[in-house]
């Protein structure tokens, strides 16, 4: 898969760095790529895996200024910065606040996040809890 427009580079432990792709494919939502992803390479054995998002998670999408953070025990937070949308997933489950507002505030929802995934971030050294 290529990677298209990605950034904010972490590393996570075994060699692996995971990017926030954003896959700008030019349309409102990236909806020819499938929308943006986070990626983890392993660049001395030229490996790469998708982390996020797993067949059982919505689609996000940020064309630009994306940012991914990993928190304690692997839980992910997603921004998605120009649709104004904050995620965080944890383990298997989610942690979620909303806010809905006329007046254009920040409106944060999630996406679901499988065990495999919960269980590759947490081999590589994650600890801790989700608050």
């Amino acid at each position: 898969d290529p990677f298209v427009a990605q950034h904010d580079p972490d590393f996570i432990g075994d060699g692996w760095i995971a990017v926030f792709d954003n896959q700008d494919d030019g349309t409102d939502r990236g909806s020819l790529l499938g929308g943006s992803r986070i990626v983890a390479v392993q660049p001395h054995t030229d490996s790469t895996k998708v982390l996020f998002p797993t067949e059982h998670s919505e689609p996000f999408y940020a064309g630009s200024q994306g940012r991914w953070e990993l928190l304690n025990h692997g839980n992910i937070r997603l921004t998605e910065t120009e649709s104004g949308r904050i995620s965080r997933a944890r383990r298997w489950d989610l942690c979620v606040r909303r806010h809905n507002s006329d007046d254009g505030s920040v409106s944060v929802s999630a996406a679901s996040m499988p065990p495999g995934v919960s269980s590759s971030l947490k081999s590589a050294g994650m600890r801790g809890t989700c608050p």
